[in-house]
């Protein structure tokens, strides 16, 4: 069902349902981002953090998002989210030498949703 947000603003919620029997410990779930035209979906992603395969005996953990941050799919730049130790970090390489990898909270991951590439679960 459609809903508004504050603004009024609609919003539309779309799922997308898998069947996965088994996997190998790893799983990469691509999201398709072009809209034609050199356009670029910025749709927000909803992802859980884990998840848990009927074939197999440990569940998927989220360990690393990659990002595209630009306004066209033949435009702007990569980054990567990556989940270690209950931390969150960055990677931008075009970040200064030393501080390439940084630490996010929950409120930056959130807003990068609408840039969600890739996300890639292991055990």
């Amino acid at each position: 069902f459609p809903s508004h947000d504050k603004k009024g603003k609609l919003i539309k919620t779309y799922e997308k349902t898998y069947e996965i029997k088994k996997t190998n410990g790893i799983l990469i779930i691509e999201i398709y981002r072009n809209a034609g035209r050199e356009g670029k979906l910025n749709t927000k992603i909803i992802y859980p953090n884990t998840i848990t395969i009927k074939g197999d005996k440990k569940e998927l953990k989220l360990r690393s998002l990659i990002l595209h941050k630009g306004s066209t799919i033949n435009s702007g730049h990569y980054t990567s989210i990556i989940k270690r130790n209950g931390k969150t970090y960055e990677y931008d390489d075009i970040l200064s030498t030393e501080n390439k990898l940084r630490e996010i909270d929950e409120e930056y991951e959130n807003k990068m949703r609408k840039n969600v590439v890739l996300l890639i679960y292991s055990r």
